[in-house]
C-alpha cells in the first residue's frame, strides 16, 4: 500500500472538499453522497445550483427534484 500523503476526508467534510474539486465527476459524486448528512448535506446540494459547470448544476437540480420540502421547492422555482 502506497501512502501519497494526500489524505481524503470522510463524512460531511469530505463531501465539502470534493465539491470544490476541479474534476466535475468528483463534484457530481459528492452531491449524491451529501444527502447522507441531513440538512447540512441538503444545503450543499442547493448551493451546487450555482456551480460553474452545467453538469453539476443539472445533477443538483435532479437530486433536489426528488426531494419534497418547501425550502427545496423555493430554490428550484428560483433556479
Amino acid at each position: 500500500q502506497i501512502n501519497t500523503g494526500a489524505g481524503v476526508l470522510g463524512g460531511i467534510q469530505g463531501v465539502k472538499q470534493r465539491l470544490w474539486a476541479p474534476v466535475v465527476e468528483h463534484r457530481i459524486a459528492a452531491l449524491t453522497e451529501a444527502l447522507k448528512y441531513g440538512r447540512e448535506g441538503l444545503n450543499l446540494v442547493i448551493q451546487a445550483l450555482d456551480d460553474s459547470d452545467i453538469l453539476v448544476r443539472t445533477q443538483a437540480y435532479k437530486i433536489l427534484g426528488n426531494i419534497k420540502g418547501r425550502k427545496v421547492k423555493a430554490e428550484l422555482d428560483e433556479f
